[in-house]
């Protein structure tokens, strides 16, 4: 009945909401715009205690929390146990946030050590009529642009963030630059 209820809350905020909704502590992604490859939206719903979540679009920057009873309908204990539950979730998200920013800088760093100082050959830089300054090669052929010194910048939410699954390095010092395919050597 919880994720039935977390549902309409999602609808509420004018969000189609996912077909199944799984409560297990961790973030989903699901499409906002029909689209079966658009993932923009996400929620995680937490089953423990009294059921809490949250939900948004990574695209338009809402974020909206729900939880299955007002604050007025907890009791004392209840809303102590919520509000440290809420803590311990936000300090274990940050803990893993910086695990993942330091792995991240650690591939970054590792990437630029394998690679090669770029040539002014390079069918990227070419074709923007550009020179190397400093960049780098790796293996496949992509430019790296190295920034010096190595910053990890808080993440910011916005439309134009990175996936926040992971899959690239984010901003940790290391831009790859993909030239197109006809670009590669």
């Amino acid at each position: 009945m919880t994720e039935h209820h977390f549902k309409q809350a999602i609808a509420a905020a004018g969000l189609p909401p996912p077909d199944a909704i799984i409560a297990d502590g961790k973030i989903h992604r699901f499409s906002t715009n029909g689209k079966a490859r658009d993932e923009s939206g996400w929620y995680v719903l937490h089953p423990d205690g009294v059921h809490a979540g949250s939900f948004g679009d990574w695209r338009t920057g809402l974020t909206q929390t729900w939880c299955s009873k007002s604050d007025t309908e907890m009791t004392a204990a209840e809303m102590q146990a919520h509000r440290d539950r809420i803590k311990a979730m936000q300090a274990a998200r940050d803990q893993e946030k910086a695990q993942h920013h330091q792995r991240a800088a650690q591939a970054a760093e590792a990437a630029l050590k394998a690679a090669e100082p770029a040539q002014e050959s390079h069918p990227y830089l070419v074709k923007k009529g550009i020179r190397p300054h400093g960049t780098m090669v790796d293996k496949a052929g992509f430019l790296l642009v190295p920034r010096w010194p190595v910053q990890i910048p808080p993440p910011v939410a916005s439309p134009n963030s990175p996936r926040q699954d992971g899959s690239d390095y984010g901003d940790s010092g290391l831009m790859a630059m993909r030239a197109a395919a006809s670009l590669r050597r």
